[in-house]
Formats: C-alpha cells, structure tokens, sequence
C-alpha cells in the first residue's frame, strides 16, 4: 500500500516518470498475488491509467473489464465502486 500511496503523490505531484514505474511495480504485484479480478488489482489498473497518457480512455476499458469479470467481483465493494466511478467520468477533468 505504501508504495501505490507513493505512486498517487508523485502522479498529484505531476512527477509521473517516477509515478508510472511504481504503479507499474504495485500492479504486478497484485496481479501476481491476488488477482486479475481482485478490487485492489483493479485500483492498481486505475491508478496507473490516470499516471498514463491517453489514461482516461485507458479507463474506459478498465471498465468493461470489470463489469465482464462477474466471479470474482462484488459490485458493492467500495474499491471497485470507485474505479469503475472513475470510468464513468472518462470525459472529465479530474
């Protein structure tokens, strides 16, 4: 967690060639651990899209990701309200 909280300062920070590697690390490691599917694997892929150029389209697909993955998703976890809410507002200055 601390490395992705690291991650989000250098990105608000506007400091994103050091946000994008950390994203990067914190994504694959979740990956590797808990899963394509898991709320906090998803809000490492949100994460990193806002860090990315282009990210907010990058988003969009998280989106349709997370809405086809129904087994190991609860629409109601608060972790993947919140990325799929930040597709939803690909279009908006954040």
């Amino acid at each position: 967690m601390s490395r992705s909280n690291l991650a989000e300062a250098y990105r608000a920070a506007g400091r994103l060639a050091e946000a994008i590697p950390l994203h990067e690390q914190t994504l694959a490691d979740r990956l590797r651990v808990l899963g394509a599917d898991h709320p906090s694997t998803l809000m490492s892929r949100s994460n990193l899209a806002e860090a990315l150029p282009g990210g907010r389209a990058w988003r969009s697909r998280l989106s349709e990701h997370a809405e086809a993955s129904s087994g190991g998703l609860m629409a109601d976890h608060r972790q993947v309200v919140i990325c799929l809410s930040r597709g939803s507002h690909s279009g908006q200055a954040r």
